[in-house]
């Protein structure tokens, strides 16, 4: 029987939502502006997972106007650079600039941080059978299993 208070969906919510609220919190100690979603881009260009604008939006699941108005913010405070590809323009290749680099450097440390303070308490082997699981119910609920 279906109990809200049990729900994944409540549960992953909530974590997501505070892990967002504690990484925002510490940047903005650091004096960095950047938000959980800009995050997201900037360590996805940094492991250079994505390079495009329309990767990057399907892989965090965003739609174009959202994705289009934090990637113009991180273009504007110019820590990221974009540019049409020369094949199909329609398509924008995005990457970290220098500054984007050097940002990068200081945040991933506060975002181990975050992660740790939410991992306290919890076995490594623990955290890793988590994530394992969280992936598999990704996958199941994903796109192409339809």
């Amino acid at each position: 029987m279906y109990e809200f208070e049990k729900s994944l969906g409540r549960i992953s919510q909530q974590v997501s939502r505070s892990l967002g609220i504690r990484l925002e919190k510490k940047f903005r100690s650091a004096g960095i502006r950047i938000n959980g979603t800009q995050w997201s881009i900037l360590s996805m260009l940094h492991q250079s997972a994505c390079t495009t604008q329309q990767c990057i939006g399907k892989s965090l699941k965003m739609d174009k106007v959202s994705l289009t108005r934090a990637v113009i913010s991180l273009e504007k405070q110019g820590y990221i650079l974009r540019a049409p590809m020369t094949d199909d323009r329609r398509i924008n290749k995005i990457w970290l600039s220098e500054k984007g680099k050097s940002i990068y450097s200081v945040l991933a440390p506060l975002a181990e941080a975050t992660l740790n303070e939410a991992f306290a308490g919890i076995e490594k082997k623990e955290v890793d059978t988590l994530l394992e699981i969280l992936e598999i119910i990704y996958s199941n609920l994903s796109d192409d299993q339809l």
